[in-house]
């Protein structure tokens, strides 16, 4: 038996976690990292994400939200990373590329 999701419902998480995600706490931003790549394949999402993977304040974002999505080990956390480790520089990408190895994924 397939469950049915609540559309309704995880809009409105995604939409408190991209409130979260434009705190100026590195700590609230890598939660909503963490947590709005549970909701990678929904539109919403796609954008917060893409801001926090280079996160311009501090890396730490940048690892736990890469990590995050890496731990999904689908297709759409994993193009996610890659256009982010494609724009980013060189700092950014150390630490894309740290989230990688932590999760096993030779590059």
């Amino acid at each position: 038996m397939m469950l049915s999701m609540d559309t309704g419902a995880r809009r409105a998480v995604v939409a408190a976690l991209m409130r979260l995600a434009g705190s100026s706490g590195y700590r609230d931003r890598a939660d909503a990292g963490a947590a709005l790549a549970n909701f990678a394949e929904m539109p919403e999402a796609a954008r917060p994400l893409q801001q926090l993977l280079p996160d311009a304040s501090d890396t730490f974002v940048t690892l736990v939200t890469a990590d995050a999505l890496l731990r999904r080990k689908d297709s759409v956390g994993l193009a996610l990373v890659v256009r982010a480790l494609a724009d980013a520089d060189d700092q950014h990408a150390q630490w894309i590329h740290s989230a990688v190895r932590n999760r096993g994924i030779r590059s």
